[in-house]
């Protein structure tokens, strides 16, 4: 008799999850060995069946693989809940255990919790183990603990190419690449042969720093050693040579790659181009790379949607959304910094609120959006938000804020008012020769004006708003200070050069004269 399809489904090990469980319980019951090895067995299963199993018949190399099986599968919650129950057995953890528990650490970006794991290092005597030195350097490197991370190293008894090249992508990783040429060299000098990891990485942070002519002599040492035959070297390679604007030369290599080009490398390439102005040729680039069934990946899609083409843009939304890409971070805010450069804000603050894990980048994006078409209001409700979300902006955001202050919609808004007021820009503190419109400009971008706007956005009514200026405040901007301060009823505090200026209620401490 045959079986319909969907009882067939429910009689299948492999596709009913109550059978696949009784098959591996029955395993483990039969074997006394929990079948973690088996690359189809979920590792929610396989703990439920280590927690079954007699305590007398778990070993630490079934704990291990438990935990590397979480690892791979980049559930890092429960690998940890999984490593704490590990001192509730009789059991103590091995170089491989805390290896793996750091290294979960230092992909989560979590120096706190890694310090603790160094601490359980330290008491099992594991600390000066080849491998949990180098993920401990690792894992301090990614969380910026650079002193903490160059301690460790130096500590460790034994260490090997992977320890070097691990403290070497730290020091790059962060921005420090001078240390990296000097660490390479003595990393040389005691007899450690470098990798192609070490050589792309040495590579990668000369070109970086600026150092062309080294980056070429580590690539000639790349030649002698052999290691151009790896694609992760090629492609260091490649962005070398792209830096250097060389883009002949830069294809010529990848063209050599033929079976080993990867995602990274074609990314590269195209990056390479949209950065020498080859706009056409990255994106017949980026079509070559689909046509041979390359997927792109978030960095891919980041760079190529730099270019500034409306068709193209909601071509490659269309495709993001698809890929389902759109909610990526990276993604999302190149993609919302198209349309804002477009002018399409509308379109921007959609893609804007569909990102989950919104950084700074998104949020500085979306608020230079608003700056560059005047909407100084949204631009202001912006920088509220990031702020009440517990995000530090950097120079970026100030200048975007500032120039949102600056625009002409919200200077003809502020300048209404003032007008209102009865205040008229004296345009003879502006000596250029030219139109007194363009002299009003000129004073309305006065630094201690656009300081004040950045105070009212930025501040609460009750804080006073202090400047500091290295010139004399000019006779306009003292004038329009005291009218400020009267109709937004804010205490502002002035020092210039000369003296402390107290505007409060239209008046100034000064009684003008400075």
């Amino acid at each position: 008799m045959k079986l319909n399809p969907s009882l067939r489904t429910l009689t299948n090990t492999s596709t009913n999850p109550i059978l696949r469980l009784k098959h591996y319980y029955s395993v483990a019951i039969n074997t006394k060995k929990i079948p973690l090895f088996e690359t189809e067995c979920d590792p929610h299963i396989a703990h439920y069946l280590f927690d079954k199993t007699p305590q007398r018949l778990t070993t630490l190399k079934e704990h291990n693989q438990l935990l590397f099986r979480y690892s791979r599968d980049n559930q890092t919650k429960e690998a940890f809940t999984f490593f704490v129950s590990l001192f509730r057995s009789s059991l103590q953890p091995d170089e491989s255990t805390l290896s793996c528990v750091i290294k979960l650490c230092a992909s989560s970006f979590d120096g706190k919790l890694g310090r603790q794991v160094h601490c359980q290092c330290v008491k099992f005597g594991l600390v000066h183990h080849v491998s949990v030195g180098t993920s401990l350097v690792d894992m301090y490197m990614k969380t910026e603990s650079l002193n903490d991370g160059r301690r460790v190293f130096d500590e460790m008894g034994e260490r090997n190419v992977v320890s070097w090249t691990s403290l070497l992508a730290g020091y790059s990783w962060n921005g420090l690449y001078d240390c990296v040429w000097e660490l390479f060299c003595q990393m040389q000098f005691e007899g450690v042969l470098p990798n192609q990891y070490t050589v792309s990485t040495v590579i990668a942070a000369l070109v970086n720093e600026g150092v062309v002519d080294l980056g070429l002599q580590v690539h000639t040492m790349a030649l002698k050693s052999g290691f151009t035959s790896h694609e992760i070297v090629i492609t260091a390679l490649m962005v070398a040579l792209s830096k250097c604007k060389e883009m002949d030369d830069s294809f010529s290599l990848f063209s050599l790659m033929e079976e080993g080009k990867n995602v990274v490398s074609w990314t590269a390439m195209i990056t390479g181009y949209l950065q020498n102005g080859g706009t056409d040729q990255a994106v017949n680039l980026f079509s070559q790379m689909r046509r041979e069934g390359v997927n792109p990946n978030h960095f891919t899609y980041s760079a190529i949607l730099t270019v500034q083409h409306a068709v193209f843009v909601s071509e490659m939304h269309a495709e993001v959304i698809k890929t389902n890409y759109e909610k990526s971070s990276s993604v999302g805010t190149a993609l919302l910094d198209a349309y804002v450069k477009l002018g399409n804000t509308s379109d921007a603050v959609k893609v804007f609120e569909i990102i989950e894990a919104k950084d700074l980048m998104a949020w500085s994006a979306m608020l230079a959006g608003y700056a560059l078409t005047g909407e100084t209001e949204e631009a202001a409700k912006i920088f509220h938000q990031l702020i009440k979300e517990g995000i530090k902006p950097n120079e970026f955001t100030f200048s975007s804020i500032i120039n949102a202050c600056a625009s002409p919609t919200a200077a003809s808004e502020q300048g209404k008012q003032l007008k209102d007021a009865g205040y008229q820009p004296d345009t003879n503190y502006v000596f250029h020769d030219i139109e007194d419109e363009q002299k009003e400009t000129i004073l309305s971008h006065h630094s201690e004006r656009l300081a004040i706007a950045f105070g009212l956005i930025a501040t609460s009514p009750e804080i006073p708003i202090q400047i500091v200026k290295n010139l004399r405040v000019c006779g306009d901007c003292h004038n329009y200070i005291k009218l400020v301060s009267l109709i937004e009823q804010r205490y502002i505090v002035v020092r210039d050069s000369n003296r402390f200026h107290h505007f409060k209620d239209g008046l100034c401490s000064c009684g003008d004269y400075w």
